[in-house]
C-alpha cells in the first residue's frame, strides 16, 4: 500500500557460483519496523555441481536395417559434469528425422534420419546439455 515501509525481498538472483564445491548461505532479516516481527537468520548449505556437459556433441552412425537396429540399441554420448543423474529426452522430431526413443544408456533408432537428444540433470532440472 502506498506509504507502507518497503518489504525485504530475496536477492538470490544474484548469487552467482565461482567455484564448484560445498557452501552455506547466510542470511539474515532485519526486525519488522513496527516490531511485528524480530530479526530472522537462517543458513542454508549449497552443494555446487560442475555444468552438466555432452562430451560428443554430434554423433554418427550407420544406417541399420530396422531388424537390425531393435536387436543393437546405440550408446547414448558421454556426459560430464552435474549430480551424476542425467535423463535423455529425444527433442528433434520432423521429416528428415528418424523415429527414436531414449532410455538411460541407449537410443533406439528405427529408419534414415537425424535425431536430437537433451540431457537433463534429474537432480537440478534447470541444468541441461
Amino acid at each position: 500500500p502506498p506509504g507502507a515501509p518497503a518489504i525485504p525481498t530475496c536477492q538470490c538472483v544474484r548469487l552467482r557460483a565461482s567455484s564448484v564445491g560445498l557452501a552455506s548461505l547466510d542470511a539474515r532479516l532485519g526486525a519488522a519496523p513496527d516490531g511485528s516481527w524480530g530479526e530472522q537468520r537462517a543458513c542454508v548449505p549449497l552443494v555446487v555441481l560442475p555444468p552438466l556437459a555432452v562430451q560428443e556433441a554430434t554423433l554418427v552412425y550407420p544406417w541399420l536395417c530396422a531388424a537390425h537396429a531393435e536387436a543393437h540399441p546405440l550408446p547414448l554420448p558421454s556426459v560430464s559434469g552435474g549430480s551424476g543423474c542425467v535423463s535423455w529426452r529425444v527433442e528433434q522430431a520432423g521429416p528428415q528425422s528418424a523415429a527414436a526413443v531414449a532410455s538411460d544408456r541407449y537410443l533406439s533408432v528405427r529408419g534414415a534420419g537425424s535425431v536430437s537428444l537433451r540431457a537433463t540433470d534429474v537432480r537440478a532440472p534447470q541444468a541441461s546439455a
